[in-house]
C-alpha cells in the first residue's frame, strides 16, 4: 500500500495498521518534511520524536504507536497517531510531538522518554477513532503548566465531556513523574468508552474493522489542538513583547 495523503484520515489509519508499523510511521512523518529523532533502549524500545525547538516550558503531545498483539490497532492507536501527523506545521517552539512505544506493556516508552525529558504538560491522544463524542481525563502532577500559563488555556478542552478514571494509559506515567497530563479519547457515551471500547478492542477482533471508525472526533481534536497551540504561541509572544 502506497503512502496516503495525511489528510485522508481513514487511509492513514489503514496504512498504519499493516505490518512494519514503526517504519510506516516514519514514512508518513517524511511527508511532513520535518526532522525526527529516535530514542532507543537496550530492551529494544523505540520512541519517535519530532523535537521542540526549545526545551524551555516544553509541552509534549504524545500518542503511542505500538499495538496490542493480534490487533491491527486501527483505533488503538493509529487513530491517535493520525492526529499528531495532521497538526499544523508551524507549531510553537516549545511543542514536542512524541510517538511512544510499548504503552500496551505498561507505558515503558513513556518511562523511557521521561528519563531525559521534563515537560510542563503532556497531552496524550489515545483511541479517538470511534464514536462521535470527545472525552478528556485529567492527571495533575506538580501544576507547573498552570503556574506558568494559567488555567485559561485549558478552557479549549471544556467543549468535551469530562470522563474520570479511564483505564491505564500513558497519562498515568507522566503524572507519576510530576507532569500534568490530559488524556483525549472518543466514544458515544461515558459507559461505552470504558466498558466497550477499552475491553473489546484489546482482543483484536473489534479493532481490525475499518468500518467501525469515524474520523469526526479526530478532525475535531486536530482543530481544537491547533487553536490551543495558537493560544500558547500568542501568550509566549506577548510575554516577549512585555
Amino acid at each position: 500500500m502506497n503512502k496516503p495523503p495525511l489528510t485522508d484520515i481513514i487511509k492513514v489509519i489503514e496504512y498504519l495498521g499493516q505490518v512494519n508499523r514503526e517504519q510506516r510511521l516514519k514514512n508518513l512523518i517524511s511527508l511532513i518534511g520535518v526532522p525526527y529523532e529516535e530514542q532507543h533502549s537496550d530492551e529494544g524500545l523505540c520512541n519517535i520524536i519530532i523535537p521542540a525547538k526549545t526545551k524551555v516550558n516544553q509541552i509534549t503531545i504524545s500518542s503511542h504507536w505500538d499495538n496490542y498483539p493480534n490487533s491491527n490497532g486501527y483505533n488503538d492507536n493509529a487513530s491517535g497517531m493520525s492526529v499528531l501527523l495532521n497538526l499544523q506545521h508551524d507549531l510553537p517552539d516549545n511543542i514536542e510531538l512524541v510517538f511512544t512505544d510499548q504503552e500496551e506493556a505498561g507505558g515503558r516508552g513513556s518511562q523511557l522518554y521521561l528519563i531525559k525529558n521534563d515537560p510542563i504538560l503532556n497531552l496524550n491522544i489515545d483511541v479517538v477513532g470511534y464514536g462521535d463524542k470527545l472525552f478528556y481525563d485529567t492527571y495533575y502532577g506538580d501544576g507547573m503548566f498552570r503556574t506558568i500559563y494559567g488555567d485559561r488555556h485549558l478552557l479549549f478542552f471544556e467543549s468535551m465531556t469530562y470522563h474520570p478514571n479511564v483505564p491505564f494509559n500513558d497519562s498515568y506515567i507522566f503524572q507519576r513523574s510530576g507532569v500534568d497530563s490530559i488524556l483525549f479519547i472518543s466514544g458515544n457515551t461515558n459507559k461505552e468508552v470504558v466498558n466497550e471500547i477499552w475491553s473489546r478492542q484489546h482482543g483484536g477482533k473489534f479493532d481490525n474493522d475499518l468500518t467501525q471508525l469515524n474520523p469526526k472526533c479526530i478532525l475535531q481534536l486536530i482543530e481544537i489542538l491547533n487553536k490551543f497551540f495558537k493560544s500558547i504561541g500568542d501568550s509566549d509572544e506577548s510575554t516577549k513583547l512585555g
